[in-house]
């Protein structure tokens, strides 16, 4: 497949590039089912890059692939996912754990599974600090101290000794955070960290993590379905549908002109403040299952408004539209490109 290429320009090579990521799944008497099919985005030191779509379209099995965190029994990953001339890929199993936490971190969807149930929060951000940072048991507890305090948990040296169901949900999403904040990371992956949260506290939730990558200059993979999310963070946005990239642009060209059909609906589905009283929101039709094979057409074909007999007959390939990436045979026209 074509390469997609950099879409927002930054001085020195990207700090993480994803090549070509393919990851299928296979369970015995049953046809492959390929999650991420040919995903390729770079990262630069202290950007904010959006990988947004419906459930089901590959954002969080691509953030577990590059993570090393998919089994291995019934999975096939290929492809290339660079960090430091290295590529993660081939690494073993215990050079991956060295990386994992003091590189690369990343914050899962929901904190709940993601804590140890049965372990105080102090002593999972001590263990972090102890493996990767060689800290002894009190000086680790005191920076742990300072971590939770950072991300706005209050009276954060007696919370050391909270376990997480003593935690409210917004102040679970914050204790992970602090975790994967610990050995100051250059590459933070956010897995929807707002989820389950309420309006409030995701608001909060975000403000924190666009503080933290401009104080720390980290990179962040923002992983969402929420447009509005992607809005206020993100510097570049992947579009994402049936396991491929099918638009990458510049967040304020994405919002102003976009042009991929399944883009243009996302966008489209959103609730408007300037909106008319009354107006219905206007949903893509059929479901992420509604899909044809990307070897053989459009994936988005049976859904799209704008299909032409050549997206069930042939692969569209990528196109570099002025620094825009988009993958469509009758994209949405714009007066401004």
């Amino acid at each position: 497949m074509a390469r997609l290429s950099k879409g927002l320009s930054r001085p020195g090579p990207p700090l993480l590039q994803v090549s070509d990521l393919r990851v299928a799944f296979q369970r015995r008497g049953e046809p492959e089912f390929v999650a991420v099919d040919g995903v390729s985005f770079d990262v630069q030191a202290g950007q904010v890059v959006g990988l947004v779509g419906e459930s089901g379209c590959g954002k969080s099995v691509t953030s577990m692939a590059i993570m090393r965190l998919l089994p291995r029994r019934g999975v096939r990953v290929s492809g290339t996912v660079t960090m430091d001339g290295e590529n993660l890929l081939t690494l073993s199993d215990t050079q991956m754990r060295d990386r994992r936490g003091r590189d690369l971190s990343m914050v899962f969807q929901d904190p709940l599974s993601a804590l140890n149930p049965v372990v105080p929060i102090g002593l999972q951000v001590t263990e972090v600090l102890r493996r990767h940072r060689g800290m002894g048991t009190e000086k680790a507890r005191t920076a742990a101290a300072e971590l939770l305090d950072r991300v706005g948990i209050p009276d954060a040296r007696r919370r050391l000794r909270s376990y997480p169901h003593e935690f409210s949900g917004g102040m679970r999403q914050r204790a992970l955070i602090a975790i994967a904040l610990a050995c100051q990371p250059r590459l933070l992956i956010a897995d929807e960290p707002t989820t389950a949260l309420d309006v409030t506290i995701q608001a909060q939730i975000l403000e924190l993590l666009r503080e933290l990558v401009r104080e720390t200059g980290a990179a962040l993979i923002m992983i969402t379905h929420d447009l509005g999310v992607v809005a206020g963070l993100c510097d570049m946005v992947n579009v994402l549908y049936g396991g491929k990239i099918v638009e990458r642009a510049q967040r304020n060209r994405l919002f102003g002109t976009p042009r991929h059909p399944y883009t243009h609906g996302l966008l489209r589905s959103i609730p408007r403040l300037d909106a008319p009283a009354g107006e219905p929101l206007e949903a893509i039709p059929g479901s992420v299952v509604d899909n044809l094979p990307w070897a053989e057409a459009c994936a988005f074909a049976p859904r799209c408004g704008r299909e032409v007999p050549r997206c069930t007959d042939e692969t569209p390939g990528v196109e570099d539209i002025g620094g825009r990436l988009l993958r469509c045979y009758n994209p949405v026209p714009a007066s401004a490109e």
